[in-house]
């Protein structure tokens, strides 16, 4: 399950804070990969 939610979402629980060590808490945002060009690569 772990590994599955980690290919689509991204932890971004804060673990300084009190809720933040909360087993129970965790706070996801989705992991985006946008189509587009790559980077510039400049010679």
């Amino acid at each position: 399950m772990a590994a599955a939610v980690s290919t689509y979402w991204l932890d971004i629980s804060e673990p300084k804070t009190a809720r933040g060590r909360e087993p129970g808490y965790r706070l996801y945002t989705a992991r985006l990969n946008l189509p587009g060009p790559g980077p510039v690569r400049r010679q």
